[in-house]
């Protein structure tokens, strides 16, 4: 474990309810797996530098897989196996295979926990040939403990998750930037799609006002350009002479020829 991973995220984080909610739907996906009613919830999460409290009976701490280890009192672990098995506390009185089998099954619940979690967490690993047992679960950098209490809020368990982990899942968990803008085409290349209207100014005359009311069907108006005269070429919204044209006749009526 390095203290490297922490220099973007405050220690405070570690306890945060993002953080909380994740280990509780991974708890109770594991308690959904493996008993028939609902055994055992998130408690408490705590962010911790210190070295947590061993059990008192001996039990220690044991790491299935690559970070999240699990401790609980030999009396929690007898409860645990009994809930999986859906078994009366006095069920059963088990011979020394028996016992061996219950061991080996706890074992395997425990994993499953350890397991379920990491997976939450996004951390890879695979399952160690045997568990590995530390003194201090969480390093020189600290972490969380979780722990676990059944329905009745009678603790069974406890978690300990190194920092190291639950500031990957924290950062992987951001949102991810926006993407990139696509790259602006040039102006020209842009416009070259617009659609516009052009006017063609045939010419022009000017009259009174008295001589406009005068007008009648038949009467002609004299322009002020010749036939062979180049018209001007305009935009219809701008007004603005950007070219000059020719009319002539096509089989469909006048066109425009551009000569300037």
């Amino acid at each position: 474990m390095t203290a490297t991973v922490r220099e973007w995220l405050p220690w405070g984080v570690l306890s945060h309810e993002a953080v909380r909610e994740t280990l509780e739907q991974a708890v109770a996906q594991w308690s959904g797996q493996w008993f028939t009613a609902p055994y055992a919830g998130v408690a408490g999460v705590r962010a911790t530098m210190a070295e947590p409290r061993p059990e008192g009976d001996g039990t220690g701490w044991r790491v299935y897989r690559t970070a999240v280890a699990v401790r609980a009192g030999r009396a929690a672990l007898s409860r645990l196996v009994n809930r999986a098995l859906d078994l009366g506390a006095d069920a059963l009185d088990p011979t020394p295979a028996d016992l061996r089998i219950m061991a080996g099954l706890e074992d395997k619940i425990l994993e499953a926990l350890a397991e379920t979690v990491e997976r939450a967490l996004g951390v890879a690993g695979r399952t160690r040939p045997v568990p590995e047992k530390p003194e201090n679960p969480l390093g020189d950098d600290g972490g969380v403990v979780v722990s676990l209490a059944e329905p009745s809020g009678r603790e069974v368990m406890t978690l300990a998750v190194p920092g190291e982990a639950i500031f990957r899942h924290l950062k992987a968990s951001l949102e991810r930037p926006a993407e990139k803008a696509a790259r602006l085409r040039p102006l020209a290349e842009a416009l070259a799609e617009v659609r516009i209207s052009l006017e063609a100014r045939i010419g022009k005359v000017e009259l009174t006002l008295a001589e406009l009311d005068e007008l009648a069907v038949g009467d002609v108006l004299v322009l002020d350009t010749r036939l062979d005269e180049a018209v001007d070429i305009a935009g219809l919204a701008s007004h603005d002479v950007f070219a000059k044209a020719v009319l002539t006749h096509t089989e469909d009526g006048f066109a425009l020829m551009f000569n300037q």
